[in-house]
């Protein structure tokens, strides 16, 4: 049994009553405007491109209500890339499962992402929110959050 499908059992064994899916983030098995509220949190620095990033994004659109919220937690600020690339201690990042390496990690220009969004013609807002300073690593980490 794979680890998708022992996670998935283990979820129905605690939660019973919870529906739970497995599917990609870019194609949600859901119908147009079905919740008020949307959130992911700390999953975009693991897509595999920007474009399914934004297809993504375009997806919790599509299934928020108007007058609805969205948001898009813990996104990489691509300003802090480099510094953080340099300070990566290859000899250990080596050792580590990549989805744990920096190198491999999306990273994103949060105002050109933010346009992008704002031209979509159900947002009415979107706002860059920087990470409470108690967080750690909050410097390099945002928010998005998305009015429809």
């Amino acid at each position: 049994m794979g680890d998708k499908a022992k996670l998935i059992m283990i979820n129905k064994k605690l939660n019973p009553k919870a529906k739970i899916f497995h599917t990609e983030a870019n194609n949600l098995p859901f119908g147009d405007q079905i919740t008020s509220y949307a959130l992911s949190y700390s999953i975009f620095h693991y897509l595999p491109s920007y474009q399914y990033a934004k297809n993504c994004i375009f997806e919790l659109i599509r299934i928020t209500k108007n007058k609805g919220k969205i948001l898009i937690g813990d996104i990489l600020d691509i300003s802090y890339k480099e510094g953080i690339l340099l300070s990566d201690k290859k000899e250990i990042s080596a050792k580590l499962p990549s989805i744990h390496r920096y190198s491999e990690w999306m990273f994103y220009d949060l105002v050109k992402l933010s346009s992008i969004i704002r031209n979509h013609k159900r947002v009415s807002d979107v706002k860059i929110i920087d990470q409470s300073p108690n967080l750690p690593f909050n410097t390099y980490r945002k928010d998005i959050c998305i009015c429809l």
